[in-house]
């Protein structure tokens, strides 16, 4: 692999925060951008810290998010925006005109990059790249945050239970203590429920028992698992806690490729589910029970603990918990006879249940996959 990977895909297939979590597992020097919601945040990341974030968005710029915060008034938000114009930066500007001195200026940008990380942690559309670097950027500004604090705040925020579910992916994923994070965690300080939660992951547990076990509300149960998962305090049991880090960038990086492989023959599934909902509607449901049998014994394994009723769609989290004691070589091979597999038995379904009636239909999937 080069020096220098670079990682692309859609913010629906994946959380912000579960982008961090990629960096702080791993430990590296990257940037992590984000295009969404018509702006783009950059995060950068420093042996796996949080270390700076930048933003498009013209309510996250520095002096806007220290007006709202009454730390400047509407005078020195003019004068620091009309004399930064496009060629100067708004910290140089404010430091020049003695509004802050240095320890101030940077617990100011700590703010500014607070409230672009809450801002950013929901995002559920857009775009992300990470790219990861071998050496860290000389030209960033960095500023001294304790990170792991920040993102384990910003997700004990969200009230969503569908950015949440994304989060945790299912409520079967085994999790685990991370190595050494006793230490890690008692560091952190955490809170009263990320503490609760920590403690019943004293053994690997599905968040299901963790739920079982614990006095709090589900739903703060599964978003305090995602979190500390996220900061690195658990991990999921599959994971090897003694990869070495050329080993995890390969994982990570195949994860993520076998993540839109299997989502390009998702969406052709969906195409013909729709196709075939309109003709026998609910029946359509055992329709793709015979589809799932037309598979070989040894790739039906491979579909344990999924549910395909969801218009046909494969889960790709469950489908990598299945595969993951093959190595990222083999399970680029599987992934792709267990999808064309898939897609055949749609076609011999369908050709069953309605002759060349829906020709059109397994021909537009078919080159649909041809010219992906």
């Amino acid at each position: 692999m080069s020096d220098d990977l670079t990682i692309q895909g859609s913010l629906s297939e994946t959380t912000v925060p579960d982008l961090f979590r990629t960096i702080i597992r791993s430990r590296e020097n990257a940037v992590v951008s984000v295009a969404g919601d018509f702006r783009q945040d950059s995060f950068y990341f420093r042996d796996g810290h949080l270390a700076f974030a930048s933003s498009t968005s013209t309510d996250l710029g520095l002096a806007d998010v220290l007006l709202v915060a009454g730390e400047m008034n509407l005078g020195q938000y003019r004068t620091v925006t009309e004399r930064a114009g496009v060629s100067r930066r708004v910290p140089d500007v404010i430091l020049e005109l003695g509004m802050m001195n240095r320890e101030e200026l940077s617990r100011a940008m700590e703010l500014q990059i607070t409230r672009i990380v809450n801002d950013a942690i929901t995002l559920a559309s857009g775009e992300y790249t990470i790219e990861f670097l071998e050496d860290f950027p000389s030209e960033v500004t960095t500023v001294s945050i304790e990170s792991d604090k920040m993102i384990l705040a910003a997700i004990g925020n969200v009230d969503r239970w569908s950015v949440v579910e994304r989060g945790i992916g299912s409520v079967d994923r085994m999790v685990r203590q991370a190595a050494g994070a006793d230490a890690r965690a008692f560091a952190l300080d955490l809170t009263e429920a990320e503490s609760h939660v920590f403690g019943i992951v004293s053994e690997p547990v599905s968040v299901a028992t963790v739920c079982e076990r614990s006095y709090l509300p589900n739903f703060v149960v599964c978003r305090t698992v995602w979190a500390l998962l996220v900061a690195g305090l658990l991990e999921d049991v599959r994971d090897s806690a003694d990869e070495a880090g050329d080993e995890r960038r390969e994982i990570l990086a195949t994860e993520y490729e076998l993540e839109g492989e299997v989502e390009r023959y998702n969406t052709v599934f969906e195409d013909l589910f729709g196709v075939v909902f309109q003709r026998i509607g609910d029946y359509s449901f055992d329709f793709v029970d015979r589809v799932v049998s037309r598979v070989s014994p040894q790739n039906a394994a491979l579909l344990q603990g999924m549910s395909m009723v969801n218009e046909g769609r494969v889960d790709v989290d469950q489908l990598l918990t299945n595969l993951s004691a093959a190595s990222p070589h083999e399970k680029r091979q599987i992934v792709q006879d267990l999808m064309n597999e898939l897609l055949y038995g749609w076609v011999l379904e369908i050709r069953t249940e309605f002759g060349d009636q829906l020709d059109a239909a397994v021909a537009t999937a078919q080159q649909k996959i041809r010219k992906q």
